[in-house]
C-alpha cells in the first residue's frame, strides 16, 4: 500500500502530506473501506497514541493524526460499509486514543494537548447522528463524558477557549446555523463536514436535528454542573448565567468563544433553547446592550446570535414584542452606537 508507505516514512514532512491525503480518499465510499480494511488507520491509531509497546503519541504528529481519526470517526458512522467492516470499530479506537489521552491531560494540565483533544472531541460529537453518540458516549462512557466537562472548564485561558469552541462544534447537529458565522471563515473541520455530511448524504433532516438539539441540552447542562464543581466557590452551574459571565470577561478570545456557543444554542432546533435564553435575567444586558466596550470581532459575535435567535424557528414564541426588538437591532447592524451617541457626537463637534 504505498499511502501506507508514505504514513510510515521516516520523514516528518512526507508523512505530514500523506495524511492530508486521507481525508481526500475518504471522500468515495470505496476509498473510505479502503482505508478502514488497510492498516493506515491502524497507523493512525500509534501515531495518535494507542501502541503495543505503550510509546504514547507521536511527538511531531500524534496531534495531527488525532484530528485525522476525528474526520474519518465522523465519517465513519453516515457511510453503510460493505460486511465485516464496522462503522463503529473506527469511532470506538478514536475515542479510546481520546479517553487515553484526556486523563493524563488533566493532570498534567498541558493546555496544547487539552486544545487539541476537546476541539477533536467536539468536531466528531458535533459531526454524529444523536443516536450514535447516545450509544457510543453518553451511555457507555460516562468517566471519558465527565473528563471532557472538566477539561472544557479548567483554569487558564487557552482550557477555557478550546472549551467553549469544542462544545459550540459539539452543538452544531442541533443547529439551524452552521458552525461559523459569515463574519468568520470556516476551519478544516467544518469544510470537510460540509464536504462530506451535506453534499454527498444530503441535508440534516428536521427530525434528526431535533434529536441532535435534545442531546444538546443535556450537553449544555453538563457544561455547566461541571464548571460548578471545579468552581465552588462561585456558586454557579447555570450555563446561560456562566457564559453571560464570559462574555463580559476582558479578553477578546474568550468572549468571542463564549458568544459563538451561545450563537449555537440560539440555532438549537428545539423550545427550551430561546425560552432558557430568554429566561435568564441578564439577557437584555448581555444582547441588546450597545453601550458595551467590545471590540469589533465580539460586536460581530453577539449580533451572529441575534441572527441565529431570529432565525430559529421557534422564535416567534418570544412574543411580538421581543421579536420587534430584535428586528430592530438587526436593522442598525452589529456596529451602531449605543441610543444619544449620535446626538452627543454631533453636540461636540459644534462646540469644537
Amino acid at each position: 500500500d504505498p499511502l501506507l508507505d508514505l504514513v510510515g516514512s521516516d520523514d516528518v514532512l512526507l508523512q505530514l502530506n500523506a495524511l492530508n491525503l486521507i481525508p481526500l480518499v475518504a471522500v468515495t465510499d470505496s476509498g473510505f473501506e479502503l482505508l478502514v480494511q488497510s492498516n493506515v488507520v491502524n497507523r493512525l491509531c500509534e501515531m495518535a497514541g494507542i501502541s503495543e509497546h505503550g510509546s504514547g503519541p507521536s511527538p511531531f504528529l500524534g496531534d495531527y493524526s488525532l484530528k485525522i481519526m476525528s474526520q474519518l470517526s465522523a465519517r465513519a458512522l453516515g457511510t453503510s460499509l460493505s460486511e465485516g467492516v464496522t462503522n463503529q470499530k473506527l469511532a470506538d479506537k478514536f475515542l479510546q486514543i481520546v479517553s487515553s489521552r484526556i486523563g493524563h491531560c488533566i493532570e498534567s494540565r498541558d493546555p496544547t494537548e487539552g486544545a487539541t483533544l476537546l476541539l477533536a472531541l467536539g468536531f466528531f460529537v458535533g459531526a454524529q447522528p444523536a443516536e450514535s453518540i447516545r450509544e457510543i458516549l453518553l451511555d457507555s462512557r460516562a468517566e471519558l463524558v465527565q473528563n471532557w466537562m472538566h477539561l472544557c472548564n479548567m483554569t487558564g485561558e487557552k482550557f477555557q477557549i478550546a472549551g467553549l469552541e469544542s462544545l459550540a462544534k459539539a452543538l452544531r447537529g442541533g443547529s439551524v446555523v452552521s458552525n461559523h458565522s459569515e463574519y468568520h471563515g470556516t476551519d478544516d473541520l467544518d469544510k470537510l463536514q460540509a464536504s462530506l455530511s451535506v453534499q454527498k448524504y444530503g441535508k440534516i433532516t428536521g427530525n434528526s436535528r431535533k434529536k441532535a438539539a435534545e442531546l444538546g441540552r443535556e450537553l449544555v447542562v453538563l457544561y455547566g454542573r461541571a464548571y460548578g464543581l471545579l468552581r465552588s466557590d462561585s456558586g454557579k452551574n447555570d450555563s446561560i448565567g456562566i457564559l453571560f459571565d464570559l462574555v463580559r470577561v476582558p479578553i477578546d478570545d474568550i468572549r468571542c468563544a463564549a458568544y459563538s456557543v451561545l450563537r449555537m444554542i440560539a440555532g438549537q432546533d428545539a423550545e427550551w433553547a430561546l425560552s432558557s435564553l430568554f429566561a435568564h435575567p441578564e439577557t437584555t444586558a448581555v444582547l441588546f446592550d450597545r453601550s458595551l466596550e467590545m471590540s469589533k470581532a465580539a460586536k460581530e459575535w453577539r449580533f451572529s446570535v441575534m441572527e441565529a435567535i431570529r432565525s430559529n424557528p421557534h422564535c416567534a414564541n418570544l412574543g411580538k414584542a421581543i421579536t420587534e426588538k430584535i428586528d430592530n437591532f438587526l436593522k442598525k447592524g452589529p456596529f451602531a452606537g449605543p441610543p444619544g451617541r449620535a446626538v452627543a457626537a454631533a453636540v461636540k463637534m459644534e462646540v469644537r
